[in-house]
């Protein structure tokens, strides 16, 4: 009974190092006024992305509808090109 829970314990750590991470990056001025900017576009990763999870068309378009329904809700317009802010 007790090696069962030292293999299950260890499956389980042994997946979750299979995990796939995803690393977050922000950058900005620190000193903008954002209250003047009104409108963003979304720019596409220079080389595309090759990852087979993150690079996929369902997952970038599921990253994009997140950051429209964000920027959105602060108050932004989209549009295709030129935008105050270009969010990638």
């Amino acid at each position: 009974k007790k090696s069962l829970k030292y293999m299950a314990l260890a499956l389980v750590l042994g997946l979750s190092s299979c995990a796939p991470s995803v690393m977050v990056r922000s950058d900005y001025d620190r000193e903008a006024n954002f209250s003047k900017y009104q409108t963003y576009s979304i720019a596409p990763m220079p080389g595309g992305n090759n990852d087979p999870v993150m690079g996929s068309q369902l997952m970038q378009k599921r990253i994009t509808q997140a950051l429209d329904r964000e920027m959105q809700a602060r108050g932004y317009k989209r549009v295709e090109r030129g935008g105050d802010l270009v969010v990638r």
